[in-house]
This record gives C-alpha cells, structure tokens and sequence, in this order.
C-alpha cells in the first residue's frame, strides 16, 4: 500500500525462522559508490540489474552493499 512501491516483482521466495531486516527502512543504492568488483562477483556485468540473476544472489548483493555503505536515502 506505500505509495513509492511500483511495479513490484518478487524475486525470491523461501520459509525463514525469523526476521532479517525488523527495522529496516526504505532505501536506494548510491550507484557512485559502488565498488564494480561487487557488482562482478554477484553478475556477469559490472552493473546493477537484478532481473539478470537469482533471488538468492540478489539477496546476497544486498546484503554486501548494506555492509559496504552504498545503500542511501533511507526514509
């Protein structure tokens, strides 16, 4: 029902045991400070599309841009 959602496609379904983001709030990746060998290790291409791998392997680039700090304008 939030009115920034649009067109939004699940990417990857599974069962957890408990909540990983509780407190997570919406954010964008700042695409100036991604580092391009991250973006190599999840893909083929140094740049970001989610559409062009797994579930699995967008969660885990999410994660590691979260920890690397490219994740900005949190709302």
């Amino acid at each position: 029902r939030d009115p920034r959602h649009k067109s939004v496609e699940l990417l990857h379904y599974e069962e957890i045991a408990e909540r990983r983001f509780g407190g997570w709030t919406m954010g964008q990746v700042n695409l100036s400070k991604i580092n391009h060998s991250i973006l190599l290790k999840y893909s083929e291409k140094p740049e970001l599309d989610p559409y062009a791998v797994s579930g699995k392997v967008s969660f885990a680039l999410l994660e590691e841009l979260m920890a690397t700090a490219s994740i900005i304008g949190r709302a």
